[in-house]
């Protein structure tokens, strides 16, 4: 698609060139699990995000004094000695602070092929249906990446097409938070917590000194799938699941936390919960809708 296809009342953001850092991104989500998207043809990134991972656990931390430091603060307002009342509610009033916003991880493609010339390349986010789509030319093949989250069956979708040949690809799940990856029964897994509190160092993946023991002062709990299927074959190995001789991908992305409210403690007896969540959200899924985005036959993707 060029610029001069596109209709002057659409609501397209399109771009001849693949993000350079994350503000050129272009971001997706349900409301719930999001990603930014870089659409780059050698070695695609994707940003993911979830809306309930946090530092911390549920606990009040309250100064001895606090309705007198209150007080003393409310009289200091009236008298127009604001910096005064200020540094009075920090002293004896405020609590240990908010905790943090943290992100899930990354998703990469690596699609290699960083020799051969690539032309015609563009990437357009469709705001009415919230599509990421990047298109380009490797020689005589033609590449067509789709990615999109579904609300209706809360999963990340990622399809890569070719035509006029095929193409081989690597995915790979990393995360800033102590986790491990593994893969088991077709399927990558990335299961992981987050810090106790958001003054911990998120370059640090090792639990020493970061992460609680005690399992009622732990964190968050999160465990993502990542499920590809394809005309080409499929090799699952250690952190990574590697696609040779392909002509389509259709990668499906799940993830589940064990948040339970901000009252309850994440770490305890929610396991088995947001494993069943992350089931449902994989095998239960039929990704139909009335108007889809992309039909998705449910024989190809082994559905109910």
């Amino acid at each position: 698609m060029k610029i001069t296809d596109i209709p002057k009342d659409s609501l397209f953001l399109y771009e001849r060139t693949p993000a350079r850092y994350w503000e050129e991104t272009y971001p997706l989500g349900n409301g719930s699990l999001g990603a930014m998207v870089y659409g780059d043809y050698s070695l695609d990134r994707l940003c993911l995000n979830h809306d309930t991972l946090w530092t911390g656990y549920p606990r009040q931390d309250k100064y001895c004094g606090s309705y007198e430091s209150l007080a003393k603060a409310k009289e200091l307002v009236k008298a127009g000695r604001y910096a005064e009342a200020d540094e009075e509610l920090q002293r004896g009033f405020s609590s240990y602070g908010s905790e943090a916003y943290v992100p899930l991880g990354e998703l990469t493609v690596d699609y290699g092929d960083k020799e051969e010339s690539v032309k015609g390349y563009s990437r357009r986010l469709d705001l009415r249906r919230a599509v990421n789509t990047v298109s380009y030319r490797r020689g005589v093949r033609k590449m067509n990446t789709q990615c999109f989250v579904s609300f209706p069956d809360n999963v990340l979708v990622y399809r890569t097409s070719c035509s006029g040949g095929t193409f081989s690809c690597i995915f790979t799940l990393r995360s800033p938070l102590f986790s491990r990856i593994w893969s088991d029964e077709g399927r990558l897994y990335l299961e992981g917590e987050c810090p106790c509190n958001s003054e911990q160092n998120l370059k640090r993946t090792d639990r020493k000194g970061f992460y609680h023991d005690a399992e009622e002062e732990r964190g968050i709990r999160f465990l993502c799938a990542l499920s590809v299927v394809t005309d080409g074959k499929v090799q699952y190995q250690g952190d990574c699941a590697v696609i040779t001789g392909a002509t389509y991908t259709e990668t499906l992305l799940a993830c589940a936390t064990s948040f339970r409210g901000y009252n309850v403690r994440p770490f305890l007896n929610h396991l088995k919960q947001f494993s069943k969540d992350l089931h449902i959200a994989l095998y239960g899924s039929t990704l139909q809708w009335q108007r889809p985005f992309i039909r998705y036959p449910k024989k190809r993707l082994n559905l109910p």
